[in-house]
Parts: C-alpha cells; sequence; structure tokens
C-alpha cells in the first residue's frame, strides 16, 4: 500500500492510497472493481501499471526513450477482440504489416517479394520473377579436376576403382571439400546432382568398361550415374560422362570409379582427365 497523487488539469492533488476501491457514487465506472484511480479524460503520467490476473503483480508500461515532441500512439482492433503474444523482443520498421504467420514451423507467403538474405549478399526477385544471386549468396557446390593425370589401374572383372590422384585439384568449392585426390565431401544433406567428365583408355582391345560415382567408399558405383563405352582399339583414348541425381547424407562423400565388365585377363585401365561437380538442387 503506497500513497498516490492525482492531479486534474487546474486541481489538485489529491491522495489516495493505490489499493484503495474506486469511489463511484454516480455510477459512471460501475461495472469496473479496479483499485487506485479512473478518468473520462486522459491521464498523464511517467508510467501506467497493469495488473495480472488476480493482482498480485503488475506489468509497468512507459515510453522507453527521451523524445523531442509529442508523438501519438493508437490502437486499431478493427472491430475484435484481439490478444498479442510475446516470447521475445519484437522491432517493427517503417509501415509493417504482418497479415499471417511467419514463424520457422509455418509456410508463409510474400507478395512482391524483392531481396532474401542480408545487407551485401542475398537473392534478388524482379518483378518478372527473375531470381539473381548477389554477393556471396547461392547454391551449395563444389568440384574437383585433373588433366593429364597418368592415373592407371590393373583392373579384374566387375571390381570398381576409384579415381585417386595428388594431381587432382579444386575447382570452385562452396559448401563442399576436397581431399586433393579426387574425393569431394558435401557438408550439408539433401539431392546432389552430380555430374562427371573423364577420358580414358585400355591396353586390351574391344573392351567394354563403365564408369560411375561411388559414394561413401561403398565399394561400388550408383546405378543412376553408370555409364558405359566400349574401346574399340587398345590404347586408344576415348570420352565417357556421366550425371545423376542422389540423395546424400551430410559429410557423404562424392569419388569417381572405373571398372572392366570383360571376362579376359584383366586389362590396364589409364585415365588422363577427370572432372566431377556437384550441385545441391533441393531438400532430402
Amino acid at each position: 500500500m503506497t500513497e498516490r497523487k492525482l492531479y486534474g488539469a487546474t486541481f489538485g492533488p489529491y491522495t489516495y492510497l493505490d489499493d484503495d476501491v474506486i469511489l463511484d457514487p454516480d455510477g459512471d465506472f460501475a461495472s469496473l472493481l479496479e483499485h487506485a484511480s479512473v478518468s473520462d479524460g486522459g491521464h498523464l503520467c511517467a508510467f501506467l501499471d497493469l495488473l495480472d490476473t488476480n493482482h498480485s503483480h503488475h506489468l509497468n508500461l512507459y515510453w522507453n526513450e527521451d523524445d523531442s515532441a509529442n508523438r501519438t500512439l493508437a490502437f486499431l482492433v478493427d472491430g475484435g477482440d484481439r490478444v498479442l503474444t510475446f516470447s521475445g523482443n519484437l522491432t517493427v520498421e517503417s509501415a509493417s504489416i504482418i497479415n499471417q504467420d511467419v514463424t520457422t514451423d509455418e509456410a508463409p507467403t510474400f507478395g512482391g517479394l524483392t531481396r532474401v538474405g542480408g545487407a551485401s549478399n542475398y537473392l534478388a526477385v524482379s518483378a518478372g520473377g527473375l531470381m539473381t544471386f548477389v554477393g556471396a549468396s547461392g547454391l551449395l557446390y563444389g568440384g574437383c579436376y585433373g588433366d593429364h593425370i597418368g592415373w592407371s589401374v590393373a583392373a579384374s572383372q566387375n571390381v570398381w576403382y576409384n579415381i585417386v590422384d595428388a594431381s587432382i585439384v579444386d575447382g570452385e568449392l562452396r559448401g563442399v571439400t576436397h581431399d586433393g585426390n579426387g574425393k569431394l565431401t558435401v557438408t550439408e544433406p539433401g539431392m546432389w546432382m552430380i555430374q562427371y567428365n573423364i577420358t580414358l583408355e585400355s591396353n586390351v582391345a574391344n573392351e567394354h568398361l563403365d564408369a560411375g560415382i561411388e559414394i561413401n567408399d561403398s565399394g561400388s558405383a550408383d546405378a543412376k550415374g553408370i555409364s558405359h563405352i566400349e574401346i574399340k582399339f587398345a590404347n586408344q583414348e576415348e570420352h565417357l560422362s556421366g550425371i545423376a541425381i542422389l540423395d546424400l547424407a551430410d559429410n557423404a562423400t562424392i569419388e569417381i570409379a572405373v571398372r572392366t565388365t570383360d571376362t579376359d585377363p584383366g586389362p590396364t585401365i589409364s585415365v588422363q582427365d577427370v572432372h566431377v561437380t556437384a550441385v545441391l538442387i533441393g531438400g532430402t
């Protein structure tokens, strides 16, 4: 219980105890059972205390700045009862309007969207719906390549051999790492589009060779990315390429592998060039 002072336009102060029930002989506020003061005019005060549902605690509302002029804060409830719920701080800039649930567990839509991201790195969307990556924004991707690497292996039938060579160097990398020997590692799960190109040869004519994408040192290539060629002439360079969309887990590894499918005495398979690229194009 604290003694308070109440001032009117040209009168006051009147003192009252802040746990006193309102005395209302005219019945203007008969439906109010609150304590302290009530007015059908305006109150000028440094802060406003709102009581909780059982009057055991109060919420202190005040203007938290030293402004240079009088201001107006108006509430519009648009003809209905409303509830504001805060579980964190809220900052509203300029003429902002929120007309849908924009929390992380919802899927809001935005009309006239022009930019998503930070001040320097963002996705820009034109009025016609064209998207442009600005700064360091964009999809995750990575690659590596080796030219004239001279890798070779004495192959046995249907055994996959990973192309591993220290001459294979980094390509462009974002969200992908390269071990310096031809193995890529993705840092995010999802649907990755993987493309490879190799130049290879066999020392045996009419040899049937496969190339493919091996994931996580599995010992075999994924069937979705296997390409096939028949080497017509011994020691004749041929080109082989493939592409596949694979669902990869976080930290999955990618390597290019080759094999022979023939039963004759194992040939020597040589690879002169290898290029591999991976791009994240969707969620898992």
